[in-house]
């Protein structure tokens, strides 16, 4: 194998798992080096050591330059020579509950200038730092804190920042400041609320992909947001508590969307009602995800865009199963149908040759008959994966029978199927 160049190495120490390519690395310096050399492989090379403290007398965590470290319920005093050799070697950090100040995670920080990923989950007061460098490689920022003075660090530091993730449910003005001074770069945004700092969301113009969640939306402050952001190919909403009924005209706002998630909390045991019905249509949108929500008129949304193959039900309620089908009926470039626990007043169905594109399916918690399911089954003739999980009793025949309706998959679980 010494004789074997080193792409097609490289090639066979990926099929490796990560004891594997650790006992790979360990055989010879030649080996090593592919297995060091190979970003694909150092990227599954995540350290979690348990560290309780780090201090000047702490030794090296390891030996191999890991890709990713995890520092949790850590107290780092100071950080040594040795920190260098890890740091330098980082793309993904992670800083859960760690206590540190200011000026260590600075120093910190400085050691890792091939940093692409950076999650701050720690509550610390916030003093003062000068900070003589910049992370020109991280890309993407999660910052839970409530200590929102930390922002002013991470915008020095930051200065090619595309995805930011602020995980509190109170902001203030400090967040706003650093969208603000971020928003010629930022593509990916995602806030736990938007309240007291709508007008800066809106400014971000480079925005692809946003996702807010508020304790109350209201259609006219989604329509802001959606004519403020036309350029938007991603969204996601999660409503809280909002009202029962939800008219999702913003969307005539963003002619460009190609996916849409709507969350919708329960409110006094009754999803949130979404009427599609006065949308002019959504023709480059490809996929939708509904929780909780009971859609109105969606069929004739969906049947306007030409490229539609991806739709995921979750929790979602509908008069009948007949409604559902004929909702997939109209979706003739269909790929990827995933829907669970949906509820109807009945439990009966009529099905039709809806399905012949399908590729992948994936139905959980669903009340169907088992008589019901393989009628369903023999009209996807296309499934390449099928995924199910029910709490049925299935004998060995009827299982048999189900996989001879699949006969292109390539993946069958049905492990979930209860005694199965």
């Amino acid at each position: 194998m010494n004789q074997l160049p080193v792409e097609v190495c490289e090639e066979i120490f990926k099929n490796l798992n990560l004891q594997g390519v650790l006992s790979a690395r360990r055989t010879c310096r030649r080996w090593r080096q592919i297995v060091d050399g190979s970003p694909a492989m150092m990227r599954r090379i995540h350290l979690k050591p348990p560290l309780s403290l780090m201090d000047r007398g702490l030794k090296p965590i390891c030996s191999i330059p890991a890709r990713g470290l995890t520092l949790k319920d850590t107290t780092v005093l100071t950080i040594d020579s040795w920190w260098e050799f890890i740091g330098s070697e980082l793309t993904f950090l992670r800083l859960d509950n760690c206590v540190i100040s200011t000026e260590t995670l600075v120093a910190l920080l400085g050691k890792t200038s091939n940093l692409g990923f950076l999650s701050y989950a720690c509550d610390n007061d916030v003093a003062e730092t000068e900070c003589d460098f910049t992370l020109d490689k991280l890309e993407q920022l999660e910052v839970y804190s409530a200590q929102t003075q930390i922002l002013d660090i991470f915008d020095r530091i930051c200065p090619r920042l595309k995805q930011f993730r602020f995980g509190q449910s109170q902001n203030g003005r400090k967040l706003g400041e650093f969208l603000q001074k971020k928003k010629s770069s930022l593509e990916i945004v995602q806030l736990i609320s938007v309240e007291n700092i709508l007008d800066d969301v809106m400014q971000l113009k480079a925005l692809t992909s946003l996702d807010v969640q508020a304790d109350l939306f209201r259609n006219e402050t989604l329509e802001q947001i959606g004519a403020a952001l036309p350029t938007l190919s991603n969204l996601r909403v999660t409503l809280q508590w909002q009202s029962s009924t939800l008219s999702p005209t913003f969307l005539n706002h963003m002619p460009g969307l190609k996916s849409l998630t709507i969350f919708g909390q329960y409110r006094q045991n009754s999803p949130v009602l979404a009427d599609f019905g006065d949308l002019e249509g959504l023709t480059k949108l490809k996929k939708l995800h509904l929780t909780r929500v009971q859609p109105l008129n969606l069929k004739f949304c969906l049947q306007k865009s030409g490229h539609f193959d991806d739709l995921t039900l979750h929790y979602c309620h509908f008069n009948d199963w007949f409604e559902i089908f004929n909702l997939f009926a109209s979706l003739q470039y269909l790929e990827s149908l995933d829907f669970g626990k949906i509820r109807t007043p009945t439990a009966d169905i009529i099905v039709s040759d809806f399905f012949r594109n399908l590729k992948y399916l994936k139905i959980a918690h669903c009340y169907l008959s088992i008589e019901t399911l393989k009628s369903f089954t023999e009209h996807c003739e296309n499934l390449v994966e099928v995924d199910f999980n029910f709490k049925y009793v299935l004998d060995g025949e009827t299982v048999r029978s189900l996989c001879r309706t699949w006969k292109k998959s390539e993946q069958v679980d049905i492990s979930k199927l209860y005694d199965c």
